[in-house]
């Protein structure tokens, strides 16, 4: 969900590791992933999204977008990993993890440069 740079990153990571990937985006245009020249599926509605049944679901949009995404994930029995800050209101965080648990799914935030020399 989202395909900025990081999206386009995760997509390219994703990818080099074996896994089918699409992209759920507002925004137009051909999606090409780079270094391998393939096209990549897109979907411009989250029904569309899950008609292809996917497992997991990177998010990848504006801050503002994150909390909705993975409630959305969660709901439809998806395994979320979200970008950094997760959530903005406490209740916010209590919500999520009691869905992931509930349902049995794993919710991730993500932090690359966590363990990086600065």
């Amino acid at each position: 969900m989202g395909y900025g740079s990081i999206g386009r990153r995760h997509c390219e990571n994703l990818h080099r590791l074996g896994h089918d990937v699409a992209v759920l985006r507002s925004g137009k245009g051909k999606l090409v992933l780079p270094g391998a020249g393939k096209h990549l599926l897109e979907f411009q509605s989250e029904e569309e999204c899950l008609s292809w049944e996917p497992e997991c679901l990177v998010i990848a949009t504006p801050t503002s977008e994150h909390v909705s995404g993975a409630r959305f994930g969660l709901e439809n029995g998806l395994h979320v990993y979200v970008e950094k800050p997760l959530f903005g209101e406490p209740h916010e965080l209590q919500e999520l993890l009691g869905l992931a648990e509930q349902r049995r799914l794993v919710l991730l935030v993500g932090y690359q440069m966590r363990g990086h020399k600065l």
